[in-house]
């Protein structure tokens, strides 16, 4: 059976509850789930950002995939378009479509270089 997540940090709080005396253990769950949603909050956002997680690692955003998402959220729109959908400003898929173009003129120099580099290696 598997456990939720507040039952594994309240086993865990109660296995190292003697090294943290002072902590309460609402204390240790917000302390544990802080970083995760940090970390939620700017993968919302729409600045994509390179983050940085103690313990987890880097995780940042790369040129060829954002191109590759970028392409597939434009022949969605594109197809939704031609169905005659109704395509308003709130929608999903032009939320996305925005925030990848916007985030790909940003840094248009670096995609140019990928892309530079992917023709000369091919």
């Amino acid at each position: 059976m598997a456990l939720q997540r507040n039952q594994l940090i309240s086993q865990y709080y109660e296995k190292v509850k003697q090294l943290y005396p002072n902590l309460t253990e609402d204390d240790f769950h917000s302390t544990v789930l802080d970083s995760f949603k940090y970390f939620r909050q700017k993968m919302i956002g729409e600045d994509l950002p390179n983050i940085r997680l103690k313990g987890f690692g880097s995780f940042q955003i790369f040129p060829t995939p954002i191109l590759a998402k970028l392409k597939e959220v434009k022949c969605d729109v594109d197809f939704r378009a031609a169905q005659n959908y109704n395509i308003r400003e709130d929608d999903m898929y032009v939320k996305q479509l925005n925030i990848l173009t916007n985030y790909v003129s940003k840094y248009e120099e670096s995609f140019k270089k990928v892309a530079e580099r992917r023709n000369t290696i091919k």
